[in-house]
C-alpha cells in the first residue's frame, strides 16, 4: 500500500573493538522500544593508538523527530566514536 510504510533511518557508528561493545549500544534500541531491520559491520582504520575499531551500519523503524527516536540518537552519539546519521537518498534508475 502506497504511503503507508513505516519510516526508516540509517546511521554509522564507529565503535572501538571490545568484549560486548555492539551489545553494549543495541540494548538502547530496546530501552527505548526501536526496531531494528539490518545491521552490517566492517573493520574500520586502527585509532591512533592503535586500537581497532568497527563500522556498524543500522538500519531502524522510526524517524527523526520522533521522541523515542531522537532518544535513542543522543545516546547512540554519546558512545559512538563516530557517529552519522544517513539520508536516505532516492536512486534514478537507468534502463
Amino acid at each position: 500500500i502506497p504511503g503507508s510504510e513505516t519510516p526508516r533511518t540509517s546511521v554509522l557508528m564507529e565503535l572501538t573493538d571490545s568484549v560486548g561493545v555492539l551489545h553494549d549500544v543495541l540494548k538502547y534500541f530496546w530501552k527505548y522500544d526501536v526496531n531494528v531491520s539490518r545491521i552490517e559491520s566492517r573493520p574500520a582504520m586502527p585509532d591512533e593508538m592503535g586500537r581497532r575499531r568497527f563500522d556498524f551500519f543500522v538500519d531502524f523503524e522510526g524517524g527523526v523527530g520522533e521522541a523515542n527516536v531522537d532518544a535513542l540518537l543522543a545516546m547512540l552519539r554519546e558512545k559512538s566514536e563516530k557517529f552519522l546519521i544517513l539520508d536516505e537518498k532516492e536512486v534514478q534508475w537507468f534502463p
